[in-house]
């Protein structure tokens, strides 16, 4: 399957990262596991807001995920999602988004929970639990190491410019059958950009008076394609750049996921090239 996207997001040069990919620019580096195996992608997802004061917890365990990489089997690929339901008159999470909120009732309803809360954590989409217990994050991370990933393969040309303003890079995307992995006949694929090193003095709500510290804030999250549960996909995509983010603190992510059982089947993590 193969189709061509323009998608307009803020981001600087991309490079590959761990798990066996291409590198073709300066990525993150992340040791080979045991035996000098390459490590399993492994996709932990944080919903949290800067309006629930049980939340920056899980933010700095989220934090020491990603800079610690603590699991030998894993690369860690880490997202921050903030959701908008704790937004009120006297705070406003300035990085949340109704997205986010409708992400996380996805799993609500794929693992059959009563209500979503934060903070949660979701590993590979497959666990769930309060975003600030290390042991069990550990223990879905160990869990999630073991199971087979197909391989997420992105290839990005230069930076062209139209203008001074008008930045992109042509990408091209490439994931593998996803036979003998536990995909739905249907799969989505999705490409995410975050943002670390941000930080927000808290005015009101919650965390009110405090100075909160977040790590792979999800700055942009989009579904790019989708993948039956045989043929490869591939498709060409357009990103468009804009430049507001800081360009040594964005990392790119892109992982395909079951469209029912929301299964993480393979991902990828890159980081950008500094100007």
């Amino acid at each position: 399957m193969k189709s061509v996207l323009s998608l307009t997001v803020a981001l600087g040069v991309v490079c590959l990262s761990a798990f066996g990919m291409r590198a073709v620019s300066r990525g993150t580096h992340v040791p080979a596991g045991r035996n000098h195996k390459p490590r399993i992608p492994v996709l932990v997802e944080l919903f949290t807001s800067e309006g629930c004061s049980s939340c920056p917890s899980a933010d700095e365990l989220l934090k020491t995920l990603r800079r610690d990489q603590p699991d030998d089997r894993a690369v860690i690929i880490p997202l921050s999602e903030h959701v908008d339901y704790w937004n009120s008159a006297s705070w406003t999470d300035r990085f949340s988004a109704p997205k986010f909120s409708q992400r996380q009732m996805q799993y609500v309803s794929a693992l059959h929970l009563s209500e979503p809360y934060t903070p949660q954590m979701v590993v590979d989409g497959q666990s769930e639990f309060v975003g600030s217990d290390q042991d069990t994050a550990a223990n879905a991370i160990s869990n999630a190491a073991r199971r087979k990933k197909v391989a997420v393969d992105l290839d990005l040309g230069e930076i062209s410019s139209a203008s001074k303003s008008e930045r992109f890079i042509n990408a091209k995307l490439a994931i593998g059958s996803l036979s003998g992995t536990p995909a739905d006949a249907v799969n989505d694929v999705f490409v995410a950009v975050t943002e670390d090193n941000l930080e927000s003095n808290v005015q009101g709500g919650e965390n009110g008076g405090r100075t909160l510290q977040h790590t792979a804030v999800v700055r942009f999250l989009e579904k790019v394609g989708s993948i039956d549960s045989t043929d490869p996909f591939e498709t060409h995509v357009k990103l468009n750049l804009s430049g507001y983010w800081k360009t040594r603190d964005l990392a790119v992510v892109a992982f395909v996921q079951a469209h029912h059982g929301r299964k993480v089947l393979g991902a990828t993590i890159a980081t950008p090239k500094l100007p």
